[in-house]
């Protein structure tokens, strides 16, 4: 049932067994998973099933970043059902297993289980996501050093946007979706350890209450932060914040797109394969995870005078121009904790503080960068493949891939939520998306948050089942 929280009466309470808030690809998958379930549902979203310019603007907030524009807040996400799936490009890739563990070049951001605990889930997120797999030829000869990455091809635009793909499903469920409602503040207990309500109000200007034994916050890596960090009575640090990461470490994927190979044998004339290298080498390097996927050939004179790689026998002269691949580096962000999501001091329109978004592209990410470059140029010229340029000018392009701003550990003192996604210190109030990433790995983060939130269902089904939240 799909319902105007706009028509909601002013003052009034909705009771639910389970309150999800945030209707993007995390919301829609639990919706779906539990739809069945023996629960009542209620799942809010602040948006409509069209984007509405004047609620789109509630995203608005200051920006302070070398490389993302003032507008990334507003621009990189979606106030709408569906979230911002209504403007997936549907490129949809497995976390690797190496990122589930320990690696020196990405510090502390070892997952609290390994791979094969979420590779149960990934034909779920096929289902739902209409995706087919790739199993991708391997020709260790040639490319010893890189590896393929795990890619899920297939589904139409139709398919990709959730919010379309699944509404007359959801409209004849007996979930409840309220549309156009804004979550502007959790109720807790005396305790502080349970959410007992949600407060939603409508630009329209009413407002109402969800009572509910259980509620996840599904909005986004930038939301989910904002609403853990609004201040209670009892916790003035915010929700999950005895480590004081909350917010912290928000990661986005950079690109850059002026790496040239000057032949594309070293692909095996695939047109867009996307590899990586191979984990024993990112570890002897102490990088993160870096991948490669070559574009459309063309012919191009390399810029720079890629004085950082001179040594390596793969590199390209300055200047060279050469009929080869366009290659695209897919960067994994490193963690750090000065990349953060605040509360401004400046309001929205319910009166509540705007988020406001730190991030800054570290030196320690440039030099990885360096590296990867350097790898790929030895691998090239050692099996005489080509050669490969680097600029010094690096041009960052960006992915709208919001991460890791809620981040899952064991222990409260090194993240905010637990392996089962659920806030730290709280007994009922859960986190589903990438903001939970503890690391992220160089692939777009829909297909694994998906898996991820599939997971989630199931507990949660289990959980509410037992009253273990109550």
């Amino acid at each position: 049932m799909i319902r105007d929280a706009r028509a909601v009466p002013d003052g009034d309470s909705i009771d639910a067994d389970l309150c999800i808030v945030g209707g993007g690809a995390a919301g829609i998958t639990l919706a779906l998973e539990l739809m069945n379930a023996d629960m009542s549902i209620v799942l809010l979203e602040a948006g409509g099933t069209e984007l509405d310019p004047d609620e789109q603007k509630m995203y608005a907030g200051p920006v302070v970043s070398d490389v993302l524009p003032d507008t990334y807040l507003q621009t990189s996400r979606l106030r709408q059902f569906g979230g911002t799936t209504n403007h997936w490009g549907g490129h949809s890739v497995v976390i690797n297993e190496h990122v589930f563990g320990s690696r020196s070049g990405v510090p502390q951001g070892d997952w609290p289980f390994g791979a094969d605990e979420l590779r149960p889930y990934y034909a779920d997120a096929s289902r739902i996501l209409s995706k087919k797999r790739i199993r991708p030829a391997w020709r260790p000869a040639i490319e010893a050093g890189l590896v393929p990455m795990e890619r899920y091809p297939g589904g139409s635009d139709e398919d990709r946007r959730l919010g379309r793909a699944y509404h007359d499903t959801l409209k004849r469920a007996s979930v409840q979706i309220l549309l156009h409602g804004s979550v502007t503040r959790l109720h807790l207990d005396p305790g502080g350890t349970r959410v007992t309500s949600v407060q939603v109000q409508t630009l329209s200007g009413n407002r109402f209450t969800c009572s509910s034994r259980t509620f996840v916050l599904a909005t986004g890596a930038i939301e989910n932060a904002r609403l853990l960090l609004m201040p209670t009575p009892s916790n003035n640090r915010g929700l999950g914040n005895e480590s004081g990461q909350l917010g912290r470490n928000f990661g986005d994927h950079l690109f850059l797109h002026d790496r040239i190979i000057e032949t594309s044998l070293f692909w095996g004339g695939e047109r867009e394969r996307f590899l990586t290298f191979d984990p024993a080498l990112l570890e002897e390097q102490a990088v993160s995870e870096i991948g490669i996927m070559r574009l459309s050939p063309r012919k191009a004179t390399l810029r720079g005078d890629g004085g950082a790689v001179t040594t390596v026998a793969g590199l390209m002269a300055p200047g060279h121009e050469a009929r080869g691949g366009h290659v695209v580096y897919y960067i994994e962000p490193l963690l750090d904790a000065d990349n953060r999501v605040l509360l401004s001091d400046e309001p929205d329109a319910f009166g509540q503080p705007r988020s406001e978004l730190h991030f800054r592209v570290s030196s320690d990410l440039k030099a990885h960068i360096a590296k990867a470059a350097n790898l790929l140029a030895r691998l090239a010229g050692t099996h005489g493949l080509g050669r490969v340029s680097l600029s010094d000018d690096m041009q960052f392009r960006y992915g709208n891939h919001h991460m890791s701003t809620t981040r899952m550990s064991r222990s409260p003192r090194r993240g905010v939520v637990d392996e089962n996604c659920r806030v730290h210190g709280m007994e009922n109030l859960f986190v589903a998306g990438s903001s939970v990433f503890p690391s992220s790995g160089c692939g777009n983060p829909t297909y694994p948050l998906v898996a991820l939130t599939v997971r989630l269902a199931r507990h949660l089904r289990d959980g509410i089942s037992r009253r273990a939240f109550n």
